[in-house]
């Protein structure tokens, strides 16, 4: 967050600058991103524990008693990056999403740009489903990571939350091949975190598919 506010009041206004237009000073907005390309990052670890730690010191929570609770975001009405045909424009894009709504008092983040491998994201039923025939990978939603106090009594991620719904402890992982140093956690340096998803089959299911969430889309 230090990072991102030294960005922000060094960097040149638009407005300042003859170069921008009315109408493209009318596309940003100053203040913290609203969205985050979590791919961007070089470490995105750090960026999520920098998410906890902002809002420990805020509420006056040590950052070892928080945790993330995930909310898919199955908005449909985004216009998808393979729309367009122009590398510049792609960039555009991601910066429109990122300050799209921004609002200085959210608490948490959202995070887009992540892939699914081995399954897909039901935007109507809002569950984790099969993939398509020949679909190893595809995008998926953005995620709504809101920080939140861990609570003493014991989660069972395989335990029914609703009638005919389970919930699946889904990793994320930075690259494809999942694989990295194994650090003094006893984790890959390759993983980064896991996020909770709604499902009609067993975790057990997934786990067998091998489902993962990517920073970077399988392409083979």
């Amino acid at each position: 967050m230090r990072h991102v506010t030294a960005w922000k009041h060094s960097s040149t206004s638009p407005s300042q600058d003859p170069k921008y237009s009315t109408e493209q000073n009318s596309e940003f907005s100053e203040g913290f991103p609203a969205r985050y390309w979590l791919p961007a990052f070089f470490f995105p670890q750090a960026f999520l524990i920098t998410v906890l730690q902002d809002y420990g010191r805020s509420q006056g929570i040590s950052t070892d008693a928080l945790t993330f609770t995930h909310h898919v975001i199955s908005d449909t009405t985004d216009v998808k990056d393979k729309e367009f045909s122009i590398i510049i424009q792609k960039k555009l894009n991601i910066v429109r999403r990122a300050f799209k709504g921004t609002d200085p008092t959210h608490v948490g983040v959202h995070v887009f740009g992540l892939f699914i491998e081995g399954a897909r994201w039901n935007h109507k039923e809002k569950v984790l489903e099969d993939s398509l025939p020949c679909e190893i990978c595809c995008d998926f939603p953005e995620i709504y990571f809101l920080p939140t106090k861990i609570s003493t009594e014991r989660s069972n991620a395989s335990k029914q939350t609703e009638p005919e719904l389970y919930t699946f402890e889904c990793p994320v992982y930075q690259t494809p091949e999942r694989s990295g140093i194994l650090t003094a956690a006893g984790l890959s340096s390759n993983f980064l975190t896991s996020v909770y998803l709604s499902t009609k089959k067993p975790p057990s299911h997934w786990i067998t598919m091998q489902v993962a969430l990517l920073c970077e889309e399988n392409e083979k």
